[in-house]
């Protein structure tokens, strides 16, 4: 009895910020159905739509790379296995099918990668129907003959050849409106990511010295994340010490942070293929010189301003002009900027934001034209970035500040899930300085 105890250990503790992560979250089942009834109400009739899972990608010969699902087959169906093909087949006669085509059960591949759930456990995954993966072939060929339209996401190796009259459309006209509108359900799960990614800012930002390697504080924020029940971090993150924050995406993070220097972390916890994304700078010796002070409060105060702007009917493009407008005013007031309005762009050459969900630059195919409604999930996050440039003042060189918050569009006031997360100065000095 001694030796059962101890071999459970205990964790998935709240107490000491462990988890386990269930394959499947709450209301999934429920979520995944709702979906799918609404790409069929969206779909024309008598069409065909074709959408793909991910595949196994090696970065050395039998060496797998993580694995991670084509965002538009999960949020249909909630299944983690590569290769499979959801088909929806909509017929003016006939109730819609669902039908999923996935790799056999296979006792010796099972053996080496895992167990397959196989045609036999697909209804799991809302499919009325399933088949094994080499039945794909022939039931397009059987039933693309009375179809008008084929809508197709990330085409498929095995995909026959179609009729020469058949009109083929992209998946993401049909998809991507109805993922641009975030229900309850992926509300709540928007919130869960971001505390997951509070933990990890938290924790890199009570770790950091001067002296320490950005290696250190990557690995750090992906372990917080992780051990708390997220899959994986959303994207590559930059974690970037003093002049490399002004390489937008820098993610070798292998470099030491001298005392003085800022470290700009953009990095998130993605959970259930729901991602976050925040950016915060940070001294890295945990207090703020005149200098960075005074640039950070120049982003930070735009960052405010450009929030409260989150309301329904609006634009990120709008929202994105009231940022440079802001960011001019501050920079030509303490002389960052002294001449053409455009000049801006030398120091905040990226757009305020972008949408936000399964992935981090989510629904792409939508403009940022596209009016803002209760449910959509954007990005806020200006930024300053100052190299070597003769025309500013030096004690400002070497400097980059990006803050980045996740907020969801509301009837009335924004909903900031990042809020937790320190931005303001006194804020961060604490956190960092934290036991």
């Amino acid at each position: 009895q001694r030796f059962a105890r101890r071999s459970r250990p205990r964790f998935f503790s709240a107490v000491r910020g462990f988890c386990t992560r269930v394959e499947r979250y709450e209301g999934q089942r429920s979520e995944e159905a709702r979906r799918r009834q609404a790409l069929d109400n969206r779909l024309p009739s008598d069409s065909l739509t074709i959408i793909s899972a991910a595949k196994t990608q090696y970065m050395a010969n039998d060496i797998p790379y993580p694995f991670r699902q084509n965002s538009n087959f999960y949020y249909l169906t909630g299944f983690e296995e590569p290769n499979a093909i959801l088909v929806i087949d909509k017929e003016s006669a006939s109730p819609t099918k669902f039908v999923l085509f996935v790799n056999p059960r296979d006792a010796e591949q099972e053996m080496w990668h895992g167990k397959r759930v196989g045609w036999q456990g697909a209804s799991e995954y809302g499919a009325t129907e399933a088949f094994n993966l080499a039945n794909f072939e022939n039931y397009i060929l059987q039933t693309v003959q009375d179809k008008a339209l084929v809508v197709i996401d990330q085409k498929p190796a095995n995909l026959p050849a179609l009729p020469s009259d058949t009109l083929i459309q992209t998946c993401s006209q049909y998809i991507d409106p109805l993922r641009f509108v975030k229900s309850p359900t992926e509300i709540k799960l928007a919130q869960q990511a971001a505390d997951l990614s509070e933990a990890g800012f938290r924790a890199i930002m009570k770790s950091s010295r001067p002296g320490i390697n950005e290696h250190y504080l990557t690995s750090e924020l992906e372990w917080e994340c992780k051990k708390r029940g997220g899959q994986r971090l959303a994207y590559p993150p930059v974690v970037a010490g003093g002049e490399r924050a002004n390489t937008l995406h820098y993610i070798t993070n292998d470099q030491i942070i001298k005392d003085g220097e800022m470290v700009l972390v953009d990095g998130g916890a993605e959970l259930h293929c729901f991602s976050s994304d925040v950016s915060r700078t940070w001294p890295v010796n945990g207090k703020f010189s005149p200098e960075q002070k005074e640039l950070y409060n120049a982003v930070l105060d735009v960052q405010k301003e450009c929030i409260k702007a989150c309301t329904k009917g609006t634009t990120i493009n709008k929202i994105h002009s009231l940022s440079v407008r802001l960011t001019v005013e501050k920079l030509k007031s303490i002389g960052v900027l002294h001449s053409l309005y455009n000049d801006y762009y030398r120091v905040y050459p990226h757009c305020i934001g972008h949408y936000l969900g399964m992935d981090v630059h989510d629904t792409s195919s939508l403009s940022y034209g596209q009016k803002l409604v209760p449910g959509s999930y954007i990005t806020i996050e200006p930024g300053l970035y100052i190299g070597k440039d003769p025309n500013i003042n030096p004690k400002y060189h070497g400097i980059g500040i990006r803050i980045e918050d996740n907020i969801i569009i509301t009837d009335g006031e924004p909903i900031n899930v990042t809020k937790n997360i320190p931005k303001e100065i006194d804020e961060v000095e604490s956190a960092c300085q934290a036991q």
